[in-house]
């Protein structure tokens, strides 16, 4: 519930506090209620926090009597303003502070009533009598006389804290502080301009805090919004925790030999898949060399066909028979084409004694250059398909 008063009190300070820092009697609060709270306390020191407009007159006199009443030593700072009825509660501190650009004002009560004109009388007599009762505090406390202070009332005087101390309403001057205002200065009279100002000043600062408090509002609800996507996030990872460790559960856990039997069986494809790359290799070499061969004796496919069994068979026998025609000059054996010797050991001209010694002659050269390709250990072998 709003309150126009606060009162801070603890068991551990010899100090109390006390704040009044809007109109006295608002929002239904009463002095009744400021004096039940007042009489919890039990410090030897009270410090009366005054920044207030006035209030209700019957409030304001009750809540002076009350701290005037009490036991406690009372220090008073007039900490902004101490205007009307708020002026009286001021000066009821045993000692009253005011900052240099602290204001204090005091003027005759008012009030209004519907009724007749004898009604009007009795409420112009009953204002006379509170403000009789108002001026005997002033004189109190200033030592001024009847007719100086209701003269000052009568014209609603606003007081610096100089003005103040030297008229006896207060006892120190204190170093300025930044003055606000809670509240309406337009009901005065003779309103200084820089209380106007210190409530246009307060005005805006009330703005701002508005908007400042609505983004505060609004950054709350999106920390909540992240806050409860974070907290579902989190649940998430659990879930999902939770199913990843029931699958590991319901897959039996692999035994050492069974790891042992993998690893063998990695090992054993990797050799093969190894062999049969050494093998493609040596068969795509093989090819190589036969295009080659094939390319040497002007044998080519038909455009658009590949080649046949017969040219591949002609090209293996031309690269065979050149390699055995190299390593027959090496090891010194003259070298013949085995189809060129056939033709000379078979010709139908000769007489079948000469067909007989060209065939040994044949046997002859083939043994001289087998032996001669068997010492150079040369094997030919069709590449594998």
């Amino acid at each position: 519930m709003k309150n126009w008063f606060e009162i801070k009190n603890t068991a551990k300070s010899d100090t109390a506090e006390i704040y009044i820092f809007d109109e006295i009697g608002l929002w239904g609060i009463t002095a009744k209620d400021f004096i039940s709270e007042l009489k919890q306390v039990k410090a030897s020191n009270i410090h009366l926090h005054i920044n207030s407009p006035g209030g209700s007159v019957f409030d304001g006199q009750a809540i002076h009597n009350a701290i005037k009443n009490n036991s406690a030593h009372v220090t008073t700072y007039v900490d902004g303003i101490a205007a009307s009825i708020a002026s009286v509660i001021a000066l009821a501190g045993d000692t009253v502070f005011m900052p240099e650009n602290a204001l204090l004002m005091i003027h005759n009560p008012s009030g209004g009533c519907l009724g007749e004109s004898q009604d009007m009388r009795k409420l112009a007599d009953a204002l006379d009598k509170i403000r009789d009762s108002i001026a005997t505090v002033y004189m109190n406390k200033t030592g001024k006389s009847e007719e100086e202070i209701i003269e000052m009332m009568d014209a609603e005087t606003w007081l610096t804290a100089a003005e103040a101390l030297e008229a006896g309403f207060i006892d120190t001057v204190s170093d300025p502080v930044e003055m606000a205002a809670n509240f309406s200065s337009e009901h005065f009279k003779n309103a200084p301009v820089r209380l106007h100002e210190a409530v246009s000043r307060f005005t805006n600062l009330n703005t701002n805090h508005s908007i400042m408090d609505k983004e505060i509002e609004n950054k709350n609800k999106e920390i909540e919004r992240l806050t409860n996507e974070n907290k579902q996030l989190l649940k998430d990872a659990e879930n999902h925790t939770s199913a990843i460790e029931a699958a590991k559960a319901e897959v039996p856990e692999a035994t050492a030999t069974e790891l042992a039997e993998a690893k063998n069986q990695v090992t054993t494809l990797t050799k093969e898949r190894d062999t049969e790359k050494t093998r493609a290799d040596a068969a795509e070499k093989s090819v190589t060399d036969i295009s080659a061969t094939l390319a040497e004796a002007g044998i080519k496919a038909e455009e658009g066909k590949s080649l046949t069994s017969d040219q591949v068979r002609a090209g293996i026998d031309t690269r065979a028979s050149a390699k055995a025609q190299q390593i027959c000059a090496q090891q010194g054996v003259d070298y013949e084409l085995p189809t060129q010797a056939a033709e000379n050991a078979g010709n139908s001209e000769q007489e079948p004694n000469s067909k007989l010694e060209g065939i040994d002659q044949t046997k002859a050269i083939f043994r001289k250059q087998l032996q001669a390709i068997q010492k150079a250990q040369f094997s030919v072998s069709p590449p594998n398909s």
